[in-house]
């Protein structure tokens, strides 16, 4: 006769408290796994101006690059929505119900910004009083974000701007390797 002897128990036990250790402790994986992003999608989007599939932005139009460069803006005509590092200063790891994600914050200092049309100015005609001209419309951070990713994100989702690219992806599944590894 023979007898087998396993410490399956003993491996069963090891996993479950590991198991048990992860799902404790996911909240910590989730918040390190979005910190390490943030650098990596900021330099994507503001600095190399890549969608998430790693095309160009594009280009500026002539009047606003040279208002762009009159401001010490230096990229060229390499769009890369940054012009006062407010909107790249805005996206930070967030509360996200109970958890965390990535996302834009308004920041305490944050005012919102004005932003202005192209539009010819008129002499008032001597014969009628001006009109009074309406408050310009005042945006935040995160209104401004939402804009680009209306304006640019394509329709049939191949393309977005606040979207994880592949390296990106493949950094969440080392980043949640690492950690979960390092669980006794």
């Amino acid at each position: 006769m023979i007898r087998v002897t396993t410490n399956i128990g003993e491996v069963a036990a090891k996993l479950s408290n590991r198991f048990a250790a992860i799902e404790q402790n996911k909240d910590k994986m989730i918040r390190t796994i979005c910190t390490t992003l943030v650098p990596q999608i900021k330099e994507r989007i503001h600095e190399r101006g890549e969608f998430s599939d790693g095309s160009q932005f594009g280009g500026y139009t002539p009047a606003y690059l040279k208002k762009r460069e009159a401001k010490g803006r230096k990229e060229g005509n390499k769009k890369v929505f940054s012009f006062t590092g407010k909107l790249e200063n805005a996206l930070s790891v967030v509360p996200n119900g109970n958890s965390y994600g990535i996302g834009i914050i308004d920041l305490a200092e944050d005012q919102p910004v004005k932003i202005k049309k192209s539009v010819p100015k008129m002499k008032p005609s001597k014969r009628s009083k001006p009109k009074k001209s309406k408050p310009k419309q005042l945006y935040t951070t995160s209104q401004i974000a939402g804009f680009i990713q209306e304006k640019y994100d394509s329709d049939d989702g191949s393309r977005k701007v606040y979207w994880l690219s592949n390296s990106e992806r493949e950094e969440i599944q080392k980043q949640a390797i690492i950690y979960i590894q390092s669980i006794p």
